[in-house]
C-alpha cells in the first residue's frame, strides 16, 4: 500500500529533507539517464511472463519504428511509378547508379531503423519469478541476466527515486529544450540504477506509485511537481 506525504521542493544534486532517510543521504540526486524522450515513451503494465512487471513502448514510439518501413515503401512506389511515367524511366534509364542508390538508403533506413528500435526499446523488467529488475538491451531469452550491471533483486531495492531534468537539444534558433523526468532504482547500499526517463511526468510518477506498491518499497519524488512523496505504510 502507497500512501502520500508531503514535500518540498529542493536544488538539483541536494538530499531533500523530508525524506529523513540515511539511504536518502548517501545516495546522489543528480540526473542519472543518458537519454530520454520528451513524450511518454514507455508505460509500466504487467508482464504475463514472468508474474510481475514491465515497461512497454507506448503508440508514439512504436510510430518511430515504423517510419523506416515507410520510407522503403514509398520509395519502391516511386520506382514502379517511374517505370511507367516517360520522363523518370528515361532519366533512370541514364543513370543506372539511381538504382544502386535507391537500394543503398533502403538498406541504410532498416539498419539505421532497426538501430533506434533497439535503442528505445530496452526490455525493463521487474521480474516476479526471478524476483528482481533487469533492464536488457534485448530480448533476454537464452541470456544470463543475472550477469547485466542493472540486475538487482528486489531485497536489495531500498527505495525508487523521482528527479527532474532540463534537456537541450539543438544549437541557436533550432534548440530545442523541455523537462523530463527519470525514475531511478536505489539500491541498499546507495548505488542506482536508470529504470527509464521522458517527458510526461504524470504518467511516470504513476507508474512509480504502482511499482513502489509492488516492491513495498518508498518512492522519493524530488520534482516538486506534486509535493508529495510515496512512502510505504503498514
Amino acid at each position: 500500500m502507497a500512501q502520500l506525504m508531503t514535500n518540498g521542493t529542493s536544488p538539483v544534486g541536494t538530499v531533500p529533507a523530508c525524506f529523513h532517510s540515511e539511504l536518502a543521504e548517501k545516495t546522489s540526486w543528480t540526473p542519472l539517464a543518458r537519454q530520454t524522450m520528451s513524450f511518454c515513451s514507455h508505460r509500466l503494465g504487467p508482464d504475463p511472463m514472468t508474474g510481475g512487471w514491465r515497461f512497454c513502448s507506448t503508440p508514439v514510439l512504436r510510430l518511430f519504428g515504423i517510419l523506416p518501413t515507410v520510407f522503403i515503401v514509398v520509395t519502391l512506389g516511386i520506382l514502379l511509378l517511374a517505370g511507367k511515367l516517360n520522363p523518370l524511366r528515361t532519366l533512370l534509364a541514364e543513370l543506372p547508379i539511381l538504382y544502386v542508390i535507391v537500394a543503398g538508403a533502403c538498406i541504410g533506413s532498416v539498419v539505421i531503423g532497426v538501430w533506434l528500435w533497439r535503442r528505445m526499446n530496452p526490455v525493463i523488467v521487474f521480474d516476479g519469478l526471478r524476483e528482481a529488475f533487469y533492464r536488457a538491451p534485448r530480448n533476454p531469452r537464452g541470456m544470463e541476466v543475472s550477469a547485466l550491471d542493472s540486475f538487482t533483486p528486489f531485497q536489495e531495492i531500498g527505495a525508487l527515486q523521482l528527479l527532474e531534468r532540463r534537456v537541450v537539444q539543438g544549437s541557436g534558433k533550432n534548440a530545442v529544450d523541455y523537462l523530463a523526468y527519470e525514475l531511478n532504482l536505489v539500491r541498499r547500499d546507495g548505488s542506482r540504477v536508470s529504470i527509464l526517463c521522458h517527458g510526461n511526468y504524470p504518467k511516470l510518477a504513476a507508474d512509480a506509485e504502482q511499482l513502489a506498491g509492488y516492491l513495498q518499497c518508498p518512492c522519493w519524488d524530488a520534482t516538486g511537481k506534486s509535493a508529495a512523496v510515496i512512502a510505504e505504510t503498514e
